[in-house]
């Protein structure tokens, strides 16, 4: 967790206006998906959103509790996990429909949020239930 209180006391925007700011700012990735795109960047969603960068990483600092990049990535591992889930593609497949830009980054961010890898993670939702066995 982000120390956000000292980090922004000066800032032009109150912590109720940031909350504010940071639930239209997921309601604007989970709807276009913008965590698919490859190129996403802070200055990007921050122009889309018509805020200032500062604005944006406060918002996600201090209401989400992390930083750009693992906001992104939260939405991205979620994406993955579901892909592993319901379809077969193909782990080498996986990292850039997710909105990854390289296999190095998605392996350590995904084991890094599931403690697990990618395989182990789609073998540990695919096993039958073991029921009736003793």
């Amino acid at each position: 967790m982000l120390d956000t209180k000292s980090k922004y006391s000066k800032s032009g925007i109150s912590t109720q206006e940031s909350s504010i700011i940071f639930e239209a700012l997921k309601l604007k990735i989970e709807l276009t998906e913008a965590y698919l795109d490859h190129e996403i960047s802070l200055p990007k969603l921050a122009d889309s959103m018509s805020f200032s960068t500062n604005i944006i990483s406060q918002a996600i600092n201090e209401s989400g509790g992390v930083n750009f990049f693992d906001f992104i990535n939260q939405y991205r591992v979620e994406r993955a996990k579901l892909l592993l889930e319901t379809t077969t593609l193909p782990l080498s497949s996986l990292p850039y429909s997710a909105g990854f830009k390289s296999k190095t980054t998605f392996y350590s961010t995904f084991k890094r949020f599931c403690q697990c890898s990618p395989g182990e993670y789609r073998q540990k939702v695919r096993q039958p239930t073991q029921k009736g066995l003793v």
